[in-house]
């Protein structure tokens, strides 16, 4: 996903400075749409390459779409130019997905049917001409499978192991504005369902395609727009060089300042050692054998992270990672069942991050990206585990707390590899 957001969002981020003189204000509240995607499942290593046979995936949804107007907008929408906060159904179809391991005791192939998600989108012009939009969505929801990972008769679906998923969605989009009414849209999308390493098997399904959709507005209102200046009935506003004024308001924009987000989290997994003793060291008449069912390890952590807040959108500071793993012991006692032997374990992990959070109204997206200083886990953790992690979550501030006191969840992985859930508290303490 990473490489992925490289090569979009440099000729995004340049076609608004083409387009500065051309931009046009949002007319319309709600939309209603339907969009159809076709995309190719990936492999991560060369075992996921050899286990899928065919690749073909789509996707179909329909979705509910309200943008706010530069009339009754807040202070946070027009720092993102009026974003969408859309809503909807996804089903993607893997039923063409065939998944073989090659191994002659299983004589068919495996599916991973469909996945039926719910789910919300913030969706963003960086472009928004009279004609013309080009923009980027973040979207996350919950998948619900109807043909998860199973030992007796989907033995090789390792990508879903699990009913219910976690969806995350990221695309690139150009719309053409087809009338004051009607957009038609074309977007480069990836996708991504996981279920966090709560369960195994827990691949994680990963597609890239193009995505096609149409959405109708439910109401209009005209609008104007000359050399970038757009007006409305009953309200005006100015924008220039990406700031903008209403009149009666004041700047959006505050201040910079220094922060200390202090937080403590909880996380769960299931061991991934577990699953591949099962799964190549024990017998096929051995009643564990392939088994899905695992016991949830616990991860209990907490974070100090000096945050400079430069922006009302924008934080980005350093962390360092505390992490107690209760799960070292059972480590030690796979690598010895398996033989292998000479390697550390230790429940203490230390680790420091370089950290960026994105603000909008109560929520934000937090993301991390670190290096471990002290981590022992065995030979999975030397062999399969990379030295450095990565964090993306979601945090709430609701109002009956402290405005800086947040609660939420974050996803860790190596190198896009699922390590655990987690859910977080935290409080920010402004110097």
């Amino acid at each position: 996903m990473t490489m992925l957001t490289c090569l979009i969002m440099p000729p995004l981020i340049a076609l608004t400075h083409i387009a500065a003189t051309d931009s046009v204000q949002p007319t319309s509240h709600y939309s209603i749409g339907a969009a159809a995607n076709m995309s190719s499942l990936l492999g991560r290593k060369d075992y996921d390459v050899s286990l899928v046979k065919k690749h073909q995936t789509t996707y179909y949804s329909l979705f509910f779409d309200y943008q706010a107007k530069p009339a009754d907008s807040s202070k946070w929408d027009k720092l993102y130019a009026y974003p969408h906060i859309e809503g909807g159904i996804i089903v993607a179809d893997f039923h063409r997905v065939m998944l073989s391991r090659d191994d002659p005791t299983i004589p068919y192939y495996s599916h991973m049917g469909y996945v039926v998600t719910p789910y919300a989108a913030f969706r963003r012009d960086i472009v928004n001409t009279q004609h013309w939009a080009m923009g980027y969505t973040l979207a996350m929801g919950l998948g619900i499978s109807t043909r998860p990972y199973n030992p007796h008769n989907n033995a090789d679906n390792e990508f879903i192991g699990s009913r219910f998923s976690m969806y995350i969605g990221l695309d690139a989009y150009l719309t053409h504005h087809l009338s004051p009414t009607t957009d038609i849209g074309l977007g480069l999308e990836f996708k991504h369902y996981s279920n966090g390493a709560l369960d195994r098997p827990n691949k994680g399904a990963n597609t890239v395609g193009v995505g096609l959709r149409v959405s109708h507005a439910l109401n209009s209102e005209s609008s104007t727009q000359s050399g970038g200046l757009s007006t409305q009935s009953g309200g005006s506003s100015t924008q220039s060089g990406g700031s903008s004024t209403q009149s009666g308001g004041s700047s959006p924009h505050s201040p910079s300042f220094f922060y200390l987000d202090l937080s403590a989290s909880v996380g769960a997994k299931a061991l991934l050692d577990e699953w591949i003793y099962n799964f190549y060291y024990l017998s096929p008449d051995h009643p564990d054998y392939s088994t899905h069912h695992f016991a949830l390890r616990t991860a209990w952590g907490v974070s100090v992270s000096p945050m400079w807040r430069y922006s009302m959108k924008y934080a980005s500071g350093i962390g360092i990672d505390y992490t107690y793993a209760t799960y070292s012991d059972r480590l030690r006692e796979i690598d010895l069942l398996r033989h292998a032997y000479g390697y550390s374990y230790s429940p203490h992990i230390l680790g420091l991050s370089l950290r960026h959070e994105a603000f909008y109204k109560r929520m934000s997206i937090a993301m991390s990206v670190g290096a471990y200083l002290h981590r022992k886990m065995g030979y999975m953790g030397k062999a399969d585990e990379k030295p450095y992690y990565e964090t993306v979550g979601l945090r709430w501030r609701p109002t009956f707390l402290n405005h800086g006191t947040y609660i939420g969840f974050n996803v860790k992985a190596h190198l896009l590899k699922a390590d655990y859930m987690e859910l977080r508290i935290g409080t920010n303490i402004r110097f």
